[in-house]
């Protein structure tokens, strides 16, 4: 019963969420080590959108043309980096830019990766 009552008061939390973007400031409250089970879900989650709507966007990208330019500050996380070392840098970068957490998070979070793992021109 206790599990069943969990489960519902997680999907209550999950829908009663807002649908507006989350600032710098939201994501690293989520983010942060002190932060609570349910709020460090919500970070994992919210990277692994991104981090997923990167990789569509790169798809999308690759099949439109081989020869297109890309756009300026794309990322390229190397394969095999982890939701967590990705929190990690950009915790750092909140860290280290407090101003910047006006933003919204996936600005923050593209110009965080970006420094991390910027795209290298290709050779034409």
């Amino acid at each position: 019963m206790k599990i069943r009552r969990g489960c519902f008061l997680f999907a209550v939390a999950l829908m009663s969420t807002p649908c507006i973007g989350m600032t710098g400031k939201e994501l690293s409250q989520l983010c942060d080590a002190n932060s609570t089970f349910l709020e460090f879900a919500r970070c994992v989650g919210y990277l692994e959108g991104f981090n997923d709507g990167m990789v569509g966007e790169s798809s999308a990208r690759t099949l439109e043309s081989m020869t297109a330019p890309r756009p300026a500050k794309s990322v390229c996380v190397p394969e095999g980096v982890t939701l967590r070392q990705m929190r990690d840098i950009i915790m750092a970068h909140l860290t280290a830019n407090p101003d910047d957490l006006r933003q919204f998070g996936s600005i923050f979070i593209r110009t965080a990766l970006y420094e991390a793992y910027p795209c290298m021109e290709s050779p034409r």
